[in-house]
């Protein structure tokens, strides 16, 4: 593929790492773009890549589990590689993430112009159902009393039970949003989009009714950008993963722990890489610290191959 790749990274911690990822992703010419969040302390990032282009700290958001400012970080590194017209390929990746095979075999793959993503849940605007409360009731996370992942991290069973009743009694408030969309979506929040499909979703993001909906749902960063391209004139043009119980997501490996039951995020692990492979995979997550070094190695091979 004579396009390039540009390479969107929402990245907090595990510098060392993104140092030698930021080498895979700058290589042939593609494009490494990096948001690091505002709460972080990127002192030590000193051996990065000189070609990758580093959002300036008024472009920085602190980025909060399950809140619109995932939204705007995403948007903001997407908007900013668009600038640059070479790029054909956007692929959301995190920190955490290790890529899986050289550049060859995945640009072999992004020839075809398809764009990836994984879809959980569909959602009718006109079918009313508890079950579907996270699309259209209130939710607010920008407060440490009321995020789920920071009340869980924290193993307290006070915090965590006062986290769920205030956002319990947060989701009886009336919402004040109209919501224009017949369908909203539900997936993985690490898609990989084509230059014409990645127009298309700053162009309806940007237009304020549009935003405005997701503003108050649980996890946008799994929502709005999954409903603006399912709705899109380029949908026939989507490949789709379905089922978060689905270890391939797009063009990632992610095992959400639900085969096992354990129902969390599990780290990934040098032993499934070649399981990884053989499900069409092409990136992973979630690389853990004991794993690093291996990584780090396999990378470099990358590098070479």
């Amino acid at each position: 593929m004579k396009n390039k790749i540009a390479f969107l990274c929402l990245a907090h911690n595990n510098f060392t790492f993104l140092e030698h990822l930021s080498k895979y992703y700058c290589s042939d010419g593609d494009g490494f773009f990096l948001h690091i969040d505002a709460n972080a302390n990127e002192e030590s990032l000193t051996n990065i890549s000189s070609d990758t282009v580093i959002l300036p700290h008024d472009e920085r958001y602190r980025t909060r589990w399950g809140t619109m400012n995932i939204v705007l970080a995403s948007l903001t590194l997407l908007k900013r590689a668009l600038l640059e017209e070479k790029y054909e390929r956007f692929i959301l990746i995190s920190g955490s993430d290790t890529p899986l095979v050289s550049k060859k075999i995945l640009k072999e793959q992004l020839a075809q112009d398809y764009s990836y993503f994984s879809i959980w849940q569909e959602v009718q605007k006109n079918i009313p159902s508890l079950a579907h409360n996270e699309f259209f009731n209130r939710h607010y996370y920008h407060c440490s009393l009321t995020n789920p992942g920071e009340a869980y991290l924290t193993k307290s069973r006070i915090r965590i039970y006062l986290m769920l009743i205030l956002n319990k009694a947060i989701t009886l408030l009336p919402s004040t949003k109209q919501f224009s969309y017949s369908t909203y979506v539900k997936g993985s929040q690490w898609w990989t989009v084509t230059r014409e499909l990645a127009t298309h979703m700053v162009g309806a993001i940007e237009n304020k009714e549009n935003y405005k909906q997701f503003q108050e749902m649980h996890a946008p960063d799994e929502k709005l950008f999954h409903t603006i391209a399912f709705n899109s004139p380029f949908i026939q043009k989507i490949i789709v993963d379905k089922g978060q119980d689905n270890l391939k997501h797009g063009l990632h490996y992610i095992d959400w722990g639900i085969k096992s039951k354990t129902n969390k995020l599990q780290g990934f692990a040098p032993e499934d890489v070649e399981k990884a492979k053989k499900l069409g995979c092409y990136f992973a997550r979630k690389v853990e610290n004991e794993n690093l070094d291996y990584f780090i190695d396999f990378i470099k091979q990358l590098n070479h191959s």
